[in-house]
């Protein structure tokens, strides 16, 4: 049925209006930071850790200007946390001190002497970023003196909790599956360079059953990509893939041209050249992309459109999804890769994580698919077709302008 087959279009103007009202450069990553603590007696320390471009959300008036945003987090952090014992304060030890850690992230130390040991709990409060970004987020692993651990997510809702100083010595608050699935629906929802390629998909189905096939591919591909990057099977680095999944998100509307046009082959020399002489630009001008990713970015994009030319099987629908997931689920994997997590942990955060993006993914995809399903129907074919074209070009106008901010480093 033509209804059928155009569903989705309506109702994605309204999303894509959204995505182009906030679309930085830097979509796809949300406020997030990482903390380690070490409880001892009367002694706690912190190590905490947040991308540099955290940083920049900080007020300036934190600083005299002459500061590196290093330093403007360890003074950010002498008000943000605050530790006690039985009702009395733990004075932080002087100033937090800088420590070397992952490339693109700052990271420093702070430590606490209380008065005495405590009794029953620690009372551990994390004020950073918060006020800031109140959907900001810090995953914390606690260790003990007993060799205990456990993980903790501190919000803007839960930034003080009680932490025991004993694992059995009352009910645990550990992250569980669920926090982490929370932390998963999140991370979609607040990925608006997900949503963009979520909208792509849409827009290249025709039908409930090749979208939910679409999607079963895409969870696929997260899934071996989370769990093969937060494992240590795979190190990835951060700005070619953001770059990567800025490329997924225009060439998705590419393919539905290639299955439209006559020319098709003389198309997709035009992209490819295009590319080429895009990467040559930016190798010139400098750019943080490796030579090596504009090549698999050629050839991602001469087998999709390729595949997309001939007709694509479900098979080769599911294959081809399944690989985009891998590029996205290695940006997803950043949300667990610093927090490294121990065996016992590391099943529920990987489940629930995993659980929670494909439940993110159908809190979209359902009631858009209902909504435009509903606009569909107020619209002749040709008033489909036209709004079909012009949800296609802003996708395509959403990828190129995030592939191009993200080569060459703006935004």
């Amino acid at each position: 049925m033509i209804v059928l087959a155009r569903v989705w279009q309506g109702a994605l103007a309204v999303m894509l209006l959204a995505l182009l009202a906030a679309s930085p450069a830097a979509a796809h990553t949300r406020s997030q930071s990482y903390a380690t603590w070490t409880l001892k007696g009367e002694n706690v320390s912190v190590v905490f850790s947040a991308p540099l471009r955290e940083l920049t959300r900080l007020p300036a008036d934190e600083t005299d200007g002459a500061l590196r945003l290093e330093g403007l987090l360890a003074q950010h952090l002498i008000a943000a946390l605050q530790v006690e014992t039985d009702g009395h304060p733990c004075p932080m030890q002087g100033p937090p001190r800088l420590l070397r850690g992952r490339k693109d992230f700052a990271t420093v130390e702070a430590r606490f002497l209380c008065p005495s040991a405590p009794a029953a709990a620690y009372r551990l409060s994390n004020d950073a970023f918060f006020d800031l970004v109140t959907s900001h987020v810090n995953l914390a692993r606690i260790f003990r003196a007993d060799g205990s651990s456990e993980e903790r997510i501190f919000t803007r809702a839960t930034r003080t909790q009680r932490v025991p100083v004993s694992a059995g010595a009352e009910e645990p608050a550990t992250a569980t599956v669920l926090d982490f699935a929370g932390l998963g629906i999140a991370h979609i929802l607040e990925g608006i360079d997900h949503l963009a390629f979520l909208a792509a998909l849409m827009l290249s189905t025709s039908s409930i059953g090749r979208l939910a096939l679409a999607l079963t591919g895409f969870t696929l591909g997260h899934t071996v990509a989370v769990t093969a990057s937060v494992t240590g099977v795979t190190v990835v680095s951060a700005a070619p893939v953001e770059v990567l999944i800025a490329f997924t998100i225009l060439l998705v509307p590419l393919g539905n041209v290639v299955r439209r046009v006559a020319s098709a082959p003389d198309f997709i020399a035009i992209v490819l050249l295009a590319l080429a002489a895009m990467a040559l630009v930016a190798l010139a001008v400098g750019t943080v992309v490796p030579t090596l990713t504009f090549l698999g970015m050629a050839l991602i994009a001469a087998a999709f459109l390729g595949l997309q030319r001939r007709g694509e099987s479900l098979a080769v629908m599911l294959a081809l999804t399944a690989g985009f997931g891998v590029i996205h689920g290695s940006s997803f994997a950043e949300a667990l890769v610093p927090l490294q997590l121990d065996r016992e942990s590391l099943a529920a955060a990987l489940i629930g994580f995993n659980v929670g993006v494909e439940i993110g993914q159908i809190m979209v995809a359902a009631p858009v698919g209902l909504l435009a399903a509903l606009w569909a129907r107020r619209l002749s074919p040709p008033g489909r077709a036209l709004a079909g074209r012009a949800i296609e070009a802003t996708v395509f106008g959403i990828g190129f302008y995030w592939f191009t901010a993200r080569v060459f480093g703006v935004g």
